[in-house]
């Protein structure tokens, strides 16, 4: 089965739309439309995502859905593009924080990208930060 087919069947199954299942999932109904029009796929963590949606739905997933997940997941890199979904942040604030060194990462064929290690440090730190100020959060108990 598709991607394409299964992401149609889990939203018919649970009735549903576009926008409601984008939602949930916290990305753009626009998004959800190319998947079921086969114009794109999900990324590594937004896959992840809408597995963990089926799951806890009580819908199975396919092998060969669930079997992408880990495919993409295992490299453990993420591009600034998903490092800032998943830590909900821009893309450029997400660049700023490598070009500082704030958020290590590694340049790969012009390209950066970020060990998910990296991303949950930085998401841990950013739960103890009350503030920003400057150019860095302040964590809340040396205010």
């Amino acid at each position: 089965m598709s991607f394409s087919d299964f992401s149609k069947k889990v939203r018919a199954e649970l009735g549903v739309t576009q926008r409601q299942l984008a939602a949930d999932l916290h990305i753009s109904y626009v998004t959800v439309n190319r998947w079921e029009r086969e114009h794109s796929r999900p990324n590594a963590l937004t896959l992840g995502s809408f597995v963990n949606y089926c799951q806890a739905h009580g819908l199975a997933v396919p092998a060969d859905i669930a079997a992408g997940e880990s495919a993409g997941a295992s490299a453990g890199r993420f591009s600034i593009s998903e490092a800032a979904r998943y830590l909900r942040l821009s893309r450029g604030t997400i660049y700023n924080l490598v070009k500082e060194g704030g958020l290590r990462a590694v340049k790969i064929g012009g390209k950066w990208f970020i060990s998910r290690a990296e991303l949950e440090l930085e998401q841990r730190r950013r739960e103890g930060c009350r503030r920003f100020c400057g150019k860095r959060w302040i964590n809340s108990e040396k205010i």
